[in-house]
């Protein structure tokens, strides 16, 4: 529930706060449709694992995955019935800040040849871990060590506290970041819309996500 306290002290708890504070929209739907998808990307091989979350009863449906590098198809795969499937992305780009490369990927639903439902997304190629460089224990960001150089992100907006007023000016604020030379926003105690780490990923600023605070008055607020 993001930056709260059912009871707010001098520590680390804040003013709580009511409303709608996330993205929302009405879309109409069939009542056989793609909710969403998961990707988990493998970026030593290329293989990206797909598992869509459909509405309905999936039987005889076909669910495909086209997947574009800066509007070219590199890679296409399907599975019958909801399943989970594989997509392999030959020579595959990692992500960085220095290059934030993002494939997109249109998503189709079809039944008895008709497309019922589509949808696009997109997905990246990297591996964060911890491991040892030069006798120390540091971060790595596709094998190599990472050093991020960020800024703090409270997340407030003058003019809707948790709600930015337009997608531009969240846009805009993370250009801005980057446009300083850092590569690294910690988002503080929330989770922001899923708009800012859209626009994270396209400029290429890697997150660090705090836990959002919890509502136990009795211990103060953990990041």
């Amino acid at each position: 529930h993001g930056k709260q306290a059912l009871v707010p002290d001098s520590g680390n708890s804040l003013t709580s706060v009511a409303g709608i504070w996330q993205s929302v929209w009405l879309e109409p739907v069939p009542a056989l449709s793609i909710q969403g998808v998961d990707f988990d990307a493998d970026p030593t091989t290329g293989v990206v694992s797909i598992t869509p979350q459909l509405s309905g009863a999936p039987a005889g449906t076909t669910f495909r995955a086209i997947v574009r590098d800066d509007g070219v198809e590199v890679a296409r795969a399907e599975s019958e019935d909801g399943a989970a499937f594989d997509v392999t992305v030959p020579a595959p780009k990692m992500w960085s800040p220095d290059e934030p490369t993002l494939y997109d990927v249109t998503l189709e639903l079809e039944q008895g040849g008709a497309l019922l439902d589509t949808a696009d997304s997109y997905f990246g190629m990297r591996s964060l871990a911890l491991g040892s460089d030069a006798g120390a224990t540091k971060v790595l960001l596709n094998g190599a060590p990472f050093v991020g150089v960020g800024v703090l992100s409270q997340g407030y907006w003058p003019e809707g506290v948790y709600t930015p007023p337009t997608d531009s000016a969240v846009k805009a604020d993370l250009t801005l970041v980057k446009n300083l030379d850092f590569n690294t926003i910690r988002v503080h105690e929330k989770v922001e819309s899923e708009r800012f780490y859209y626009w994270a990923d396209r400029l290429g600023l890697l997150v660090w996500q705090d836990m959002p605070t919890g509502d136990n008055a009795a211990e103060p607020s953990r990041t």
